[in-house]
């Protein structure tokens, strides 16, 4: 597959959250659709994305029809001079290229004649080809009285003389039909200068201005028909826009609504995570659209800004675009400082704050977050070993839905996982290898002394009370 696809799919399958990784979170379109998810207004943002696609097929329906009644007005004024000036020319299929032929014979009449009477003098004057003919003809058949083996060759005159003969009456008749008719020639260039200028404007040919002019008349017809049609669209679109302008109103403010609670639980969760002084916000904007447009509706469309210390206005009623997630657009902001304001996630540098931020989305988003797999690196990256328990601990929580894989080098972490894996690297003189293996019951303790500082009996038993302080009985007791 292409890298492309395969990006795409991996988008899907895992979020890799460490130093300068491009995560799900970080996308303001998924951020919308985690947002509904956590909110369950998916049913409520599936119907209104089909009656938006009803809506934007009635006003398709009402654009074909003719849409604004100038514009419509105008649109039968020309066709209907398309069709009559196509109708008063009358034109013959094929009539162009006879024209042409016409025009040629009529404006060369002169030599063509000439012409024709000098090949006429060839073959039928004084010593002229046919007389020649004659003469070698009656030679041969003497010679075939004396020679039947010459019977060919006069066979071969006989057939020269007869086709000289038929040539010389075709000849004589072309010669009567050269006309020399200036005032003809005149009338059919002006026929066909009609022809081009209608060429220019609706067809190449006679037989595609004369489709155009047909189509034309049709299609005023089905315009002038139309009114009752139109007035009951237009009836329709504006029942199906108030609709669904409530439906956008509804599914915006249970978004705000959702937004608040989300931003609640996240600050509650990230302090949890020794970020004290984070400060989550969502924006909420929406595009403008002109009055006549297909994807716009009458709504209110300012940034609303929801969160701890982000303040917020209230929007004026004005045109919206609208696509099938509604008319939101939504952004996560934050600060980890109490002297910055809340900015876009995407542009908070990466580390230990933003990992453990992300673990706090990822815990409060639980099950409404559809990417499986989760890969936390540097989400211990500034912590004690008290506060690395309580990182330990949300991560095992968000296992309870997710698979999580966490690189850590933090045994307050670690003791917290299912399954301890060790990854070590040596060096020899001819290769590097690394080795990836997992540890359990005696070795795990060991390791987990070792991420102490070394494998002495009492980083054992500090290892063995971590296991016991994350629920986790299984290993050897000493």
């Amino acid at each position: 597959m292409t890298q492309a696809t395969l990006i795409a799919v991996g988008s899907l399958l895992a979020d890799i959250h460490g130093q300068n990784d491009n995560i799900s979170l970080l996308r303001p379109a998924d951020q919308l659709a985690l947002l509904d998810r956590f909110a369950a207004l998916d049913d409520q943002r599936a119907a209104f994305a089909a009656d938006a696609v009803a809506l934007r097929a009635l006003r398709e329906q009402i654009r074909d029809l003719g849409g604004d009644d100038r514009e419509r007005a105008r649109r039968v004024a020309q066709l209907r001079y398309e069709a009559d000036e196509i109708a008063a020319a009358a034109l013959q299929p094929g009539e162009d290229e006879k024209l042409g032929l016409e025009l040629d014979r009529l404006a060369h009449a002169q030599d063509l004649a000439q012409h024709a009477e000098a090949a006429r003098a060839v073959l039928e004057d004084e010593g002229a080809a046919i007389d020649a003919l004659g003469v070698a003809l009656a030679r041969t058949r003497s010679i075939v009285e004396i020679d039947p083996a010459a019977a060919t060759t006069l066979e071969s005159l006989e057939g020269a003389h007869d086709q000289a003969a038929d040539a010389l009456r075709l000849v004589r008749q072309y010669i009567d039909g050269v006309e020399l008719n200036p005032a003809r020639l005149g009338e059919v260039e002006a026929r066909l200068s009609l022809i081009h200028d209608l060429q220019r404007r609706y067809g190449d040919t006679a037989l595609e201005i004369i489709a155009h002019g047909e189509s034309a008349a049709d299609e005023a017809a089905q315009l002038d028909a139309s009114d009752g049609r139109l007035a009951e669209l237009r009836g329709d679109e504006q029942a199906r826009a108030q609709s669904l302008s409530t439906a956008a109103n509804a599914l915006s403010e249970a978004r705000r609504t959702a937004a608040a609670r989300f931003v609640k639980s996240v600050t509650k969760e990230a302090k949890r995570l020794q970020l004290p002084h984070t400060r989550i916000g969502v924006r909420f904007d929406a595009r403008p659209a002109s009055a006549d447009a297909l994807d716009g509706l009458a709504l209110n469309s300012a940034a609303i800004v929801i969160g701890e210390g982000v303040p917020g206005d209230a929007p004026p009623a004005s045109w919206v675009a609208f696509d099938n997630s509604g008319i939101d657009q939504i952004e996560w902001l934050v600060s980890f400082n109490p002297n910055l304001p809340p900015r876009s996630l995407a542009r908070v540098a990466s580390g230990g704050e933003t990992a453990r931020l992300m673990l706090a989305i990822k815990t409060v988003l639980g099950q409404s977050d559809p990417v499986p797999t989760l890969v936390f690196d540097e989400v211990d990256i500034g912590l004690g070993g008290r506060s690395g328990a309580i990182v330990g601990q949300a991560l095992r929580r968000l296992a309870r839905s997710h698979q999580v894989l966490c690189i850590t080098h933090l045994p307050q972490v670690a003791a917290y996982s299912t399954a301890h894996l060790r990854v070590q690297k040596s060096v020899s003189a001819r290769e590097s290898r690394v080795t990836v293996e997992p540890v359990r019951d005696e070795a795990r303790i060991r390791e987990l002394a070792e991420m102490l500082g070394s494998d002495s009996e009492t980083n054992r038993r500090s290892a063995r009370e971590l296991l016991d302080a994350s629920g986790d009985t299984r290993h050897d007791q000493p």
